[in-house]
């Protein structure tokens, strides 16, 4: 399944339903904020983690730094989400720092093929190239076990795939994305879904916060999550 995230869907939940207040708790950066569009990512991970989830399961958070979603999940669902992260914060939600993709990390950690239920990452997998972005999915795919779940937020770019330098990630075209993830979205809007962004009640503040501006052709970018089921 792919999806752009849509203010329009996420909203009711994150502020009518009270889902942002009860996340924003678990926010380990001052002030307790969360990132200029993170009410959409989180929104999204909580909602399918919640629909997927068993007690039991095995999960880990890929990227998961000092991520709000992180901390709400544990305690919503009294589970232990193993985090692992390229980087440390003064405070964060990260057990394991290291690359995902090196086999030598995975084997010393016993992330073995095939042991993990849900792998989650909020955000993250935009940092690498599209190559290395597919590569990522792969190791995911092989640590899944069968039936297994992978959960990721990304940028979604408006006309051509491009690195954008402020935030040091890719923004991805709809043609990419189909073809890194083996899937077609539904629907793809972009202009609508960015009209909606751009409108979106935390979006102006945020982008003067993280870029120092709100111009004509903000936000540069909307965010597109996946969910990628492994074969039984």
């Amino acid at each position: 399944m792919l999806e752009l995230l849509d203010p329009k869907s996420l909203d009711p939940i994150a502020y009518d339903g009270g889902l942002l207040a009860r996340m924003q708790e678990f926010s380990l950066l001052e002030g307790k904020r969360i990132g200029w569009h993170y009410v959409m990512d989180y929104t999204w991970l909580a909602t399918r983690f919640a629909a997927v989830y068993r007690p039991g399961m095995r999960v880990i958070d890929i990227g998961c730094g000092p991520g709000a979603v992180h901390g709400f999940l544990e305690a919503e669902f009294d589970v232990d989400i193993l985090g692992i992260d390229m980087e440390r914060w003064e405070k964060d939600y990260v057990d394991l720092k290291g690359n995902f993709t090196d086999p030598a990390f995975r084997a010393a950690n016993d992330l073995c093929d095939e042991s993990i239920d849900i792998i989650l990452s909020g955000s993250a997998f935009e940092h690498n190239p599209p190559e290395d972005h597919r590569a990522l999915i792969q190791v995911c795919m092989d640590t899944l076990r069968p039936g297994g779940v992978l959960l990721t937020t990304f940028a979604a770019a408006s006309k051509e795939t491009h690195f954008f330098k402020p935030t040091h990630q890719w923004n991805l075209t709809q043609a990419d994305i189909e073809s890194l993830y083996g899937d077609r979205f539904d629907q793809y809007d972009y202009d609508g879904v960015w009209n909606r962004w751009r409108e979106h009640r935390e979006m102006a503040e945020g982008c003067r916060k993280r870029f120092k501006r709100f111009e004509a052709n903000d936000p540069p970018y909307i965010s597109v999550a996946a969910e990628k089921r492994k074969a039984a």
